[in-house]
This record gives structure tokens, C-alpha cells and sequence, in this order.
């Protein structure tokens, strides 16, 4: 306690670097790393954050440390403050670690994270990734022009999955049928329920097409 009135005492009185020291040495860990943050001190604030519990705190550090170009201890600071996005965003530009981001996002699901990773891959040139993310971020209308620009519809009917609507089902049995696919266009065009459409285009498809 003594220590702690001490500490705001020397802090009245603008004495930043010993109140901090002192709300320390009192174990009063939240406010001297708010000290220590607030002044950029961040060697002294990475000794101690590891015994800082509050979210914010770890927040406000991960900030002042992305504004210092601390992209490394921006990014633990980050996940200390559970804001797996900002450590996605970090991997994917100021760190180039893209694999980390990509694992991140895989692990957590994070609609956020996946837009991240989805226009990163855009970027690159990796479409069969972007697809992918723009599917985990439930970006599906996205993804599925994507898919139909680039030749990777199988791609996107496979992330999908089970999680087809009969919307986008009807959307890839059309694209099918557009390109003359028929075998793949009745497949989807049954899985839309339209099932009298799907047999008239089987009827229509080459021994090739149904194997």
C-alpha cells in the first residue's frame, strides 16, 4: 500500500520513470506498464507483460510498439489481447510470414483474418487460395466469381462442401452449362433439386463426361 502511494504521489509530480518503478516494486504490475507505455519505456514494459492480466493494456502496447515498427512484439502483444487479426495482418505485410497468417486463420476461423489472407493471396497471384478464404470468411458470391474467372469451380464446389446452398448450387450448375460441362452441370443442377433439368443434360453427355 505504502508503495503504492508513493508511486502516485511521484506520478503527480510527473516523476514518471520512479512511479513506475515503484508500482512495481509493489507489484502493481497494471500500472506500471501503463506507465511504461505510455512513455515507449518498452524494454522495461516486455519485462513485466508477461504479469499484466488486462486485455487493454496488452492492446495499448501492441499498438505503441506497432507505431515504434516492434512488428515481432506487436504481434505476442496482439495475441496476449486476443486480437488474432491484427497478428494475421502483421505476419501477412510488416513481418512476411505469410504461412503464419495462413495458420493462424486456419486454426481460428476468423472471418476478419480470412479477408486478410483472401486479398493477400489475390494479390500474389494465388487464386486457389483466395478462394479458400473468401469461403472462411463467408465471402462465397466472392469467391465464386473468383472461381469462375480463374477455372477453379471444382475448387470451390470442394471447400464448400456440405455448406452448399441450393443458391450456390444453382450458380455452378449454370457455370457448368455455360462451358458445356453437361455431366457437372446435372450433378449440380440435382443438387439443387431442379432433377429433371439434371437428367435431361446426363441424357445429353457423352460416355467421356459420365466417367
Amino acid at each position: 500500500r505504502l508503495s503504492r502511494e508513493c508511486a502516485a504521489i511521484l506520478q503527480n509530480m510527473s516523476q514518471h520513470v520512479e512511479a513506475a518503478a515503484m508500482y512495481e516494486a509493489g507489484e502493481y504490475f497494471e500500472k506500471a506498464a501503463a506507465i511504461y507505455i505510455e512513455q515507449h519505456n518498452f524494454t522495461a514494459a516486455a519485462a513485466i507483460m508477461h504479469k499484466v492480466n488486462l486485455p487493454k493494456l496488452h492492446l495499448q502496447y501492441a499498438k505503441a510498439c506497432e507505431s515504434a515498427e516492434k512488428f515481432l512484439q506487436a504481434a505476442a502483444a496482439y495475441e496476449s489481447a486476443g486480437d488474432m487479426d491484427s497478428v494475421v495482418r502483421l505476419y501477412l505485410h510488416q513481418l512476411e510470414k505469410p504461412e503464419k497468417a495462413l495458420e493462424i486463420v486456419r486454426r481460428t476461423h476468423s472471418s476478419g483474418g480470412a479477408q486478410l489472407v483472401a486479398r493477400f493471396c489475390q494479390q500474389e497471384g494465388d487464386f486457389r487460395g483466395a478462394i479458400e478464404f473468401l469461403l472462411m470468411a463467408q465471402r462465397s458470391e466472392e469467391a465464386f466469381e473468383l472461381s469462375k474467372a480463374h477455372g477453379h469451380m471444382e475448387l470451390y464446389t470442394s471447400v464448400l462442401g456440405d455448406r452448399m446452398s441450393p443458391d450456390d448450387a444453382l450458380n455452378v450448375a449454370k457455370h457448368f452449362e455455360s462451358i458445356h460441362e453437361s455431366a457437372l452441370a446435372g450433378k449440380f443442377y440435382a443438387v439443387c433439386g431442379q432433377y429433371a433439368k439434371a437428367l435431361k443434360l446426363y441424357m445429353h453427355c457423352g460416355e467421356s463426361q459420365l466417367n
